[in-house]
């Protein structure tokens, strides 16, 4: 069981496959090359993404999401299917 997944100055990782459901925390900072997430586990509940500056949007945010936060990702421009944002207590 992986309850956290955080990676930092991964300069050459541009995508991350499906990640397994028991995934809670998601951390991926100074990726620069980063594009996308596939999919997000359903049981996540921090996401954090900073410095990611490829990134364009993210997939959909799962119901169980309580703290999102976005730093220095420019060209993220949606975030499809929020539709629960009265759950996230940290923005």
């Amino acid at each position: 069981m992986l309850p956290r997944l955080r990676l930092d100055c991964c300069w050459k990782l541009v995508s991350l496959p499906e990640l397994p459901p028991s995934i809670e925390e998601l951390a991926l900072n100074g990726c620069k090359k980063f594009k996308s997430l596939l999919k997000l586990s359903p049981s996540l509940e921090e996401l954090s993404l900073n410095e990611c500056k490829k990134l364009v949007s993210l997939p959909e945010l799962p119901p169980s999401l309580r703290a999102l936060d976005l730093r220095n990702c420019w060209k993220l421009v949606s975030l499809r299917n929020f539709h629960h944002p009265f759950q996230i207590e940290c923005l």
